[in-house]
């Protein structure tokens, strides 16, 4: 009670900033399901394409590897810089060159030009996902679980929307209208963003010098991070070059080859495979965001990335094409739904706040620089030792050992 007597006054909400963090939310939303829906389609053709084109595993596995380098240091420049101005015009920019790098791939052929291609579009790729994290972040603050767990989940919804559309355009309508449709929804993710994306105007940004200020103990690299974050790296890095053993070109051609599937039945698994991961984990955000479970995070975590690895490799033993299918549908419901909305509250919880987009683009680049090595291993299993199963069950072995690197974790 204040010494008048009378009772304290309530401040009414910030409703102008309400209403600008909720529209911000929603264009995300909105401009990630265009995305999704997108990267679904161009995710389903791409590997299907090279196949038409009489690539080898072992040049895809070098187009999908090669395109890997260069990630790293477009992810720190982009945190760092986004740092001071904001996430906005990284994840317009990023959109934008998504839609060109796609537009292009039915005029191209050749490995180097495809790879080149695809470089651009992936390192736009992460920038974007990074973008939409720490946007996502900052706009819900401490229903960022639940949020993230919506967009996230929303947007392998749409992927499988893009999915299933695609093997039925490639089937009708061939290769340029396929990635045609990929890019121009593309586009509208683009115009979405750019017109309707407001950032947070409560947020203090970092200066220049202070976002450069900071160094550690790796200052000769100019890297440094807290130690939680290297554990994620080193977890991430490990969980990529399983999980792109079997996710990248090889993922749609083991059913074609091993089991004999025709393009439209792999865009249905394909779908599947995508709802598996999109409507679970929206209920799993909400079902993590209660406190009481926030203490449990770490065994979760292990637990359900060891899961997603046993169902992987099973996936390539067991016999039959609809135990295989069954054990490639559950790996997402057990594994990717409960750890990957925790992944992101790990990273956004020890991410330094004045380096925030610094960290996170620094940790999550360094953790996809094994996605390098997963495509070449897989093309060497199949190229090298014509091991057809190989991929899938070495790729679900190596997840396993990814969830273990997670006991170092302090303080989870």
């Amino acid at each position: 009670m204040p010494e008048t007597g009378r009772p304290a006054v309530r401040r009414a909400p910030d409703t102008r900033r309400e209403r600008v963090v909720r529209r911000a939310l929603i264009a995300l939303l909105v401009a990630g399901a265009f995305q999704a829906t997108a990267f679904g389609i161009y995710e389903f053709a791409l590997p299907l394409y090279l196949d038409f084109l009489r690539i080898s595993f072992t040049s895809m596995g070098i187009i999908f590897g090669v395109s890997q380098f260069g990630i790293l240091a477009v992810r720190y420049l982009v945190g760092s810089r986004s740092d001071v101005v904001g996430r906005k015009p990284f994840l317009v920019d990023a959109l934008g060159l998504i839609t060109v790098s796609t537009a292009v791939l039915p005029a191209v052929t050749g490995t180097a030009t495809l790879a080149a291609a695809k470089m651009v579009r992936d390192a736009a790729g992460v920038v974007r996902d990074a973008m939409r994290s720490l946007a996502v972040y900052e706009a819900a603050g401490a229903r960022f679980v639940r949020w993230i767990g919506r967009a996230i989940g929303s947007e392998f919804f749409f992927m499988a929307v893009g999915a299933v559309s695609a093997g039925w355009i490639i089937s009708r309508l061939g290769w340029s209208w396929t990635f045609g449709l990929s890019a121009v929804l593309s586009a509208a993710a683009t115009f979405t963003v750019w017109r309707w994306f407001r950032e947070d105007p409560g947020i203090v940004r970092t200066t220049a010098a202070t976002a450069g200020a900071d160094r550690g103990v790796t200052r000769w690299l100019g890297i440094a991070l807290p130690p939680n974050l290297w554990v994620l790296t080193a977890s991430s890095f490990v969980f990529n070059v399983g999980l792109t053993m079997s996710h990248t070109f090889y993922l749609v051609l083991f059913f074609k080859d091993k089991f004999g599937f025709a393009v439209p039945v792999l865009g249905a698994l394909q779908m599947a495979h995508r709802f598996s991961l999109g409507i679970p984990m929206m209920v799993a955000g909400q079902w993590m965001d209660r406190p009481g479970l926030r203490r449990h995070y770490k065994a979760i975590f292990i637990v359900s990335m060891a899961a997603q690895g046993a169902c992987l490799s099973a996936t390539a033993v067991v016999p039959g094409a609809l135990l295989a299918c069954g054990f490639f549908i559950l790996h997402d419901i057990l594994g990717a739904t409960f750890f990957s909305p925790i992944q992101a509250d790990f990273l956004q919880r020890w991410a330094r706040p004045a380096w925030r987009g610094r960290d996170v683009a620094l940790a999550t680049g360094l953790g996809s620089l094994g996605a390098i090595f997963g495509p070449l291993l897989a093309g060497f299993l199949l190229d090298r030792l014509a091991w057809q199963n190989g991929p899938f069950l070495v790729s679900g072995l190596v997840i396993v050992a990814a969830s273990l690197v997670i006991l170092r974790l302090k303080g989870a």
